[in-house]
């Protein structure tokens, strides 16, 4: 009798240069498999016999039963492999315009004066604070309302406030938060502000955040107030950062820490670690772009792709085999009405929001294709077996290498 193999609905098995992967989209794994082992298993989903494939491994075949990835069967069997969402015919149909997330830059001015944070359009770091120019008269908060007003009617449920430093306008923030609440109905909306954390002792702001469900991203530069002096300029930080996420803890309210690695602090991180060892926490870098601030103790890491590396699920292995994962859905608006596909792509112009409308922007993005610039279309990505997984960024690639499909910060190509 013949015996046959298939793989489960949610396993995917992907190609790759070097090796090949299997997906498996239920649990968030992922293996590296041989590229026979991949000739092998592409027999299997073509429904060839298990004694008709070439050098065939059982003791393979068995350990995938094993690890739940796939059955055998004794005839041939059609296994319907799942789609999320709907087909792509369909979406093609009825294509519609949809944002998922708006950057909304509420000032470019900083109460800090940090080293390697200069005005200019120097990119050095992934997603968070900067000093970017401006060079029209700033939005006023009747063409904020605007903005917002059509975000909803997009479809937008993420709004992301950024600077320099938000909470040093204040007052625009609470504007501008209200309008997000009073346009959504405070229905299923996210609201996150990035900060340098300098100003949360004031008991006005904190209870605000806390009152308005705002989540809080807070950059962490060092262990104590003399580093963060020689990085900032501005004495006594540290221990006024501290005491406001002790309280935040207390009061509920939602935060997570990015501890920026630089040259200044690298033989502190593990200190901070444990220092906010309660709190959500994660890594960034000043990368070496045109800057002798980075940590070379953490070159290797800065260099390291893996880092980037997410639990694939449906959900996520769908997008990434389609769209980018930043730009996709998403524009960023600067405190002087330019728009950008991501708040640190500067070089992405998408047009004024004085003359352009967030729709025309989304549609502008997909025209350039940079909505679609998935990891099958950047040369360096599509012959990497773990590209599904990997969540990288552009910007930081063009400022780089003064190209979109850069690879100046992947390891694995260089290996």
């Amino acid at each position: 009798m013949k015996k046959y193999f298939r793989l489960h609905p949610y396993v995917k098995v992907i190609d790759g240069i070097k090796e090949c992967a299997l997906y498996n989209l239920f649990k968030g794994e992922v293996f590296s498999i041989s590229k026979d082992e991949y000739r092998m298993l592409n027999d299997c989903e073509n429904s060839i016999p298990l004694d008709e494939i070439e050098n065939i491994d059982y003791k393979f075949i068995s350990d995938l039963k094993d690890n739940g990835l796939g059955l055998d069967y004794e005839t041939k069997m059609f296994v319907n492999k799942n789609i999320y969402g709907l087909p792509q015919v369909v979406n093609d149909v009825f294509k519609r315009v949809f944002l998922n997330k708006l950057f909304i830059e509420i000032t470019n001015e900083c109460n800090f004066n940090c080293e390697f944070c200069k005005n200019d359009n120097i990119l050095f770091r992934k997603t968070g604070c900067k000093k970017w120019p401006s060079y029209n008269e700033k939005l006023s908060i009747e063409e904020w309302s605007e903005i917002i007003s059509e975000a909803k009617n997009l479809g937008c449920k993420n709004f992301v406030i950024m600077g320099g430093e938000p909470f040093l306008k204040f007052k625009k923030l609470k504007e501008i938060v209200s309008l997000i609440i009073h346009f959504n109905n405070n229905d299923d909306i996210k609201i996150i502000v990035f900060t340098n954390g300098f100003l949360l002792d004031d008991e006005k702001i904190l209870n605000y955040i806390k009152h308005n469900n705002i989540t809080l991203c807070i950059q962490i530069l060092a262990d104590n107030d003399l580093t963060y002096e020689k990085i900032s300029g501005n004495a006594c930080v540290f221990s006024k950062v501290v005491f406001p996420t002790d309280k935040l803890k207390k009061t509920a309210v939602k935060y997570d820490l990015v501890i920026l690695v630089s040259k200044f602090n690298e033989n502190q991180i593990e200190n901070i670690f444990k220092k906010f060892k309660d709190s959500n926490k994660k890594l960034e870098f000043i990368y070496p772009i045109k800057n002798k601030f980075y940590s070379e103790k953490y070159i290797n890491l800065i260099y390291n792709r893996t880092k980037n590396f997410i639990k694939p699920s449906l959900p996520s292995f769908d997008r990434f085999s389609k769209y980018n994962n930043c730009y996709k859905n998403s524009i960023a608006i600067s405190c002087d009405g330019l728009m950008y596909p991501c708040i640190m792509s500067r070089k992405l112009y998408l047009g004024n929001i004085r003359k352009v409308k967030l729709c025309e922007a989304l549609i502008k993005s997909e025209d350039l294709g940079y909505s679609a610039l998935c990891k099958d279309k950047i040369e360096g990505c599509k012959l990497c077996h773990k590209r599904y997984g990997c969540f990288d960024c552009r910007a930081l690639e063009m400022s780089a290498t003064n190209n979109l499909l850069g690879m100046e910060f992947c390891n694995l190509l260089h290996e």
